[in-house]
């Protein structure tokens, strides 16, 4: 088959890259083993039977009619209940009330406070704990070196 090869130059593009080339070396691992080990044979002669009975009983081309029926059946209820464009009615106006909602109340501008203020909150506390661990420290190295005299 075709393969499409990543045209982004930053980590999404390079990981992508690697998953690719991960994937053809597996596949080419893969088919050296089936050579080494003679299991395309048994794989084949099964793949035979599974076409003569899907001939002789029209398997693929009767699921191929029934999902096109199937499509077209959702085409026609989406068509007449407009489902698609009434669905995304609502995402739209379920997002504008959000955001309604967030400019009204500040609800994103207030949680990021919070979070700012917890994080200097934590900051002042471990400033306040090695501050007291040093005091300690220094009253412990003061009182030794005067039991030492």
């Amino acid at each position: 088959g075709a393969v499409r090869v990543p045209r982004r130059d930053d980590g999404a593009g390079e990981a992508a890259r690697s998953m690719g080339d991960a994937g053809l070396v597996a596949a080419n691992k893969a088919k050296t083993f089936a050579k080494e080990k003679q299991l395309t044979k048994p794989f084949e002669e099964a793949l035979g039977k599974v076409r003569a009975v899907d001939a002789q009983f029209g398997v693929s081309e009767t699921a191929q009619a029934g999902v096109s029926s199937l499509w077209n059946r959702v085409r026609t209820v989406d068509a007449r209940y407009e489902v698609s464009s009434n669905a995304q009615a609502t995402v739209t106006s379920s997002w504008q009330a959000l955001r309604t909602f967030n400019d009204k109340n500040r609800v994103s501008s207030r949680v990021g406070e919070g979070i700012v203020n917890a994080s200097q909150g934590a900051a002042a506390g471990a400033a306040t704990a090695s501050s007291a661990v040093g005091g300690w420290v220094r009253r412990l190295s003061t009182s030794s070196s005067s039991a030492a005299r």
